[in-house]
């Protein structure tokens, strides 16, 4: 399921009146969100590995250390975007001032 930013605020603030499944759901999805963190780690580190191979070729190595450097950034993006939730926060949100 998909859910938006209209929806992650309609949980929180259900989460916040006390709804049990509302708040399983954003354990849930803040779960998601350290697992892709942890895989995403994980990623980064086989490309720093590969990187620094020399056995293989530049072009190689070079693939290898740009991928490490996207992997670290969504690493970084997921470990945020869980803490936000765990502050009951939406990372995806916005809001309009008038």
């Amino acid at each position: 399921m998909t859910l938006t930013a209209i929806d992650i605020d309609r949980l929180l603030d259900e989460a916040d009146s006390g709804n049990t499944a509302a708040q399983a759901k954003i354990e849930a999805i803040i779960i998601d969100l350290e697992g892709a963190q942890r895989r995403s780690l994980a990623a980064a580190a086989d490309g720093e590995r590969v990187a620094a191979d020399e056995n293989e070729s530049q072009l190689i190595r070079a693939q290898a250390a740009m991928a490490a450097y996207y992997a670290h950034g969504h690493a970084r993006e997921y470990g945020e975007e869980a803490a936000v939730l765990r502050l009951g926060e939406n990372p995806w949100g916005y809001e309009i001032c008038y």
